[in-house]
């Protein structure tokens, strides 16, 4: 009885915080647009015509509103995982968690018609890409250790109380946010530099449609660069407002998630060389044809 007592207790406790957090979020997420037009032209007293006053303004301003939006999108979505078995987790979610937050990244910045394109064109990147180099056989060229992997056995369910399932929910926002908030602060930083500073005319006599050799640029460029989803948009976003083409946009985003050096070595873990290469060469064949279906369509 006392046990039950002071797990309602600390349930109670519990819930009190997170109202708490909660309402500590949402009045955080109210203050963050006037709290940057004042550190900017108040506290510095930078004019709001300069270019350095609206680009501090808006990096103040995307940076805590990306990471608020995407601790409590983490929060959330780890307290419905907690009521999934680890491997039903895994079946549902395994190797799809970044598809899942491109995904979401293009409902955001370009709205559902866009959105439901680029989710089209997704599964038709990866079919084609499964399908080819299943063709070209292959298989030899994965390294031996990952064909000598067993399955574990299965995982008893867990019972899980309110507490238990918020301190797990806590430490995935820690653990994902901790991963990911610097490419988040390079990525705004890099937007509002060209948000403010890059000629339109420039970018989009480069970047736009009319160019036939944007969209490969675009990838070749991304390569060498590193980023995620929450990091990559508001450059695509800021790129896109300066007047480059949609289709060109998406591709560098998707290069940069896809097919940067960073990925290349860690696939080189698991994968040979000429089924790397091949991996490569068919995916970035594959998004190039997106760009430009993207900017034939739009």
């Amino acid at each position: 009885m006392t046990t039950l007592s002071t797990s309602s207790h600390s349930t109670k406790q519990t819930m009190l915080l997170v109202t708490l957090v909660a309402i500590v979020w949402l009045a955080a997420y109210n203050l963050i647009q006037p709290l940057a037009n004042w550190i900017s032209y108040s506290a510095l007293q930078l004019s709001h015509e300069s270019r350095l006053g609206e680009s501090l303004a808006f990096f103040l301003y995307d940076v805590p509103k990306i990471l608020l939006l995407l601790s409590g999108m983490v929060f959330a979505i780890s307290i419905v995982r907690t009521f999934f078995s680890p491997e039903r987790t895994r079946a549902l979610l395994g190797g799809k968690r970044e598809g899942v937050g491109n995904i979401l990244a293009a409902f955001g910045l370009f709205g559902w018609k866009v959105a439901g394109l680029y989710i089209a064109s997704g599964l038709v990147v990866a079919s084609l890409a499964g399908f080819i180099i299943g063709r070209l056989k292959m298989e030899k060229h994965v390294e031996d250790f990952v064909w000598n992997i067993q399955q574990g056995a299965g995982v008893t369910e867990e019972k899980l109380t309110w507490t238990n399932r918020i301190e797990r929910a806590w430490i995935s926002v820690k653990e994902i946010v901790g991963k990911v908030w610097l490419y988040v602060v390079i990525g705004i930083a890099v937007g509002a530099g060209i948000h403010e500073y890059v000629p339109q005319d420039a970018l989009a006599s480069i970047l736009g449609k009319q160019v036939w050799w944007s969209v490969p640029a675009a990838v070749l460029i991304g390569i060498p660069l590193y980023s995620n989803a929450a990091g990559i948009v508001p450059i695509v976003g800021t790129l896109i407002e300066k007047g480059a083409s949609v289709g060109t946009a998406l591709a560098f985003m998707m290069s940069v998630i896809g097919l940067s050096l960073p990925e290349a070595v860690i696939l080189k873990r698991v994968l040979k060389l000429p089924l790397l290469i091949t991996f490569f060469a068919v995916i970035a064949v594959a998004i190039i044809l997106t760009g430009y279906l993207f900017n034939w369509i739009l």
